[in-house]
């Protein structure tokens, strides 16, 4: 092989050399933009999560006020109840006065 030739044969593979460095380079910078662009979206996402997570914290303390305010509407409820039946102990007991009054009074009436 000539000079000539060994100088052609290492000027093509220093050709493909730079071909192939090229296309690594443009290939690296592609991946560190599709890295940017993945790391974007992550940071996107985990705010997004950690929304959703401060929303859910919230309908949790939301829905614990709810249960002790219908806990103690409950407990209402139930004293509402017992009034209710305390009056209605006293008017049945007022019912059965004022009937032995009238008895009474018809009675007397009568005689």
């Amino acid at each position: 092989m000539t000079k000539e030739q060994n100088w052609d044969k290492i000027e093509n593979r220093l050709d493909r050399i730079e071909a192939i460095v090229e296309a690594n380079s443009r290939q690296i910078e592609a991946n560190s933009q599709q890295i940017e662009k993945n790391t974007t979206a992550l940071i996107d996402m985990r705010l997004a999560i950690s929304s959703l997570i401060e929303t859910a914290n919230q309908f949790q303390r939301n829905f614990e006020v709810i249960v002790s305010e219908i806990q103690d509407a409950k407990q209402d409820i139930r004293e509402i109840k017992q009034e209710i039946r305390d009056i209605q102990l006293d008017i049945r007991g007022l019912q059965v006065e004022n009937r032995r009054i009238l008895d009474h009074l018809f009675g007397q009436q009568g005689d």
